[in-house]
Formats: C-alpha cells, sequence, structure tokens
C-alpha cells in the first residue's frame, strides 16, 4: 500500500466526516466493479484486492474511506473486516463485507467528530481553560477507543491516532502533536491491557501540559 493511503498517515483536516456525506449504495458499485485476482503461490490475491478498493474508494470518495479495513483484529475500530486472508472470499460475499466495513469507519469517525467537537476547549480558550480541556478530552477518548478496540493486539496505535486528531481538530499542527502523544504515552500501553486509570489520568495531563504552546 502506498503510505499516502495508509489511515496511520492521514491527518484529521482529510477524514473529518463533516459536511461529507455517504452513499452505501454508491460505494457497492465502486467495490462490486473490482474482480478479485485469482490465487496464487504468494497468497497476496488478498492484499493486492484491499489495495485495489482502497485506491477506487479514495478515487471516488476522498481520502476519509482509507481506514475502511482498520481491523480490530488489529486494534481498529472495524469489525466486520478481519484480514484480507480471510475477508476476501468470492465476488458474491466480499463487495458487501467491505462495505459493511466502510460504513463502520464512516460511523466511527462521525462518532469522533461529535467527541472532539464536545470536548473542544472552543475558541479563543485561556491557557487555563485549555489545559482543563485537553487533559479531559485525552481521559474521555482514551476510554473510548478501548470500548470500540476491545483492548486488542495493537490498539494503543490507534489510540494515538485518535488523540493526534482531537489535538488536530484544536489547531495543533499534526507533526507536534504525534509527537506530544508519543511523548506522554511512552510505550506504557499494551496490548489485550487495559491501563489502570492513573495511568490514563497520567498521559492526559502530560499531554494537557502543551496546551499553552
Amino acid at each position: 500500500m502506498n503510505e499516502e493511503l495508509w489511515w496511520r498517515n492521514q491527518r484529521w483536516a482529510d477524514l473529518n466526516p463533516t459536511g461529507r456525506t455517504f452513499d452505501a449504495d454508491a460505494a457497492y458499485d465502486v467495490v462490486a466493479a473490482i474482480p478479485i485476482p485469482p490465487q496464487d503461490e504468494e497468497q497476496m490475491r488478498g492484499y493486492r484486492y484491499q489495495d485495489a478498493v482502497t485506491r477506487a474508494l479514495v478515487d471516488r470518495f476522498g481520502l476519509w474511506t482509507v481506514g475502511w479495513n482498520d481491523s480490530t483484529h488489529h486494534g481498529g475500530p472495524v469489525a466486520a473486516w478481519c484480514c484480507p486472508s480471510h475477508s476476501v472470499t468470492t465476488m458474491d460475499e466480499t463487495p458487501d463485507r467491505v462495505v459493511d466495513s466502510l460504513e463502520e469507519w464512516w460511523d466511527w469517525l462521525g462518532e469522533l467528530a461529535e467527541k472532539f467537537d464536545r470536548l473542544s476547549p472552543g475558541p479563543n480558550p485561556s491557557p487555563e481553560h485549555e489545559q482543563w480541556a485537553w487533559e479531559r478530552a485525552v481521559a474521555r477518548l482514551v476510554t473510548l477507543v478501548l470500548d470500540r478496540t476491545s483492548c486488542e493486539a495493537g490498539w494503543y496505535g490507534h489510540c494515538r491516532l485518535v488523540l493526534r486528531w482531537y489535538l488536530e481538530s484544536t489547531g495543533a499542527e499534526p507533526d507536534q502533536a504525534q509527537e506530544w502523544v508519543d511523548e506522554a504515552i511512552g510505550g506504557r500501553f499494551e496490548s489485550w491491557r487495559e491501563p489502570r486509570l492513573p495511568l490514563i489520568n497520567d498521559v492526559a495531563e502530560r499531554i494537557a501540559a502543551h496546551a499553552d504552546r
């Protein structure tokens, strides 16, 4: 997959569903037109198909579609998709599975947009209010991601993304926001293990400390 089309490289401005529309029937038509490659010795047909679907969806609907296959089996928010080797089956089944997954991703982005708006510090906040808003938002968003991903393997990778996207939504630069998030978490979140509240609160406080940037 081209790194430009990997969901972990996307900015919130490109994913934010606000002002966008989603037509599942149109998405099905796009996906149904993509043939499933024949099986080969390297067992790569599923990955080739998955990449072709992503490119077609981006071309038709935009960059927000890139996370349609961010599976809960790998710490993402999409339950309808497992992995290319299991989810790519027949032309009767696979397009429906792709559209179901895309709908899940769309719904997740909508939920994040609603949460970001509700947890926003608002326009021209004082440093103290912005710090309080960030601290509250980070703690709540970590819990939200834990619930959505079921704390599966690598859930913390998606958690870092959501926290970066939130900071971007408040005006932080993506690279700077990612640095703050990575420094705050510091490898302390683990697969299949829900972090205790004191750790979540510590991460929230560390990120919020940058609010007066």
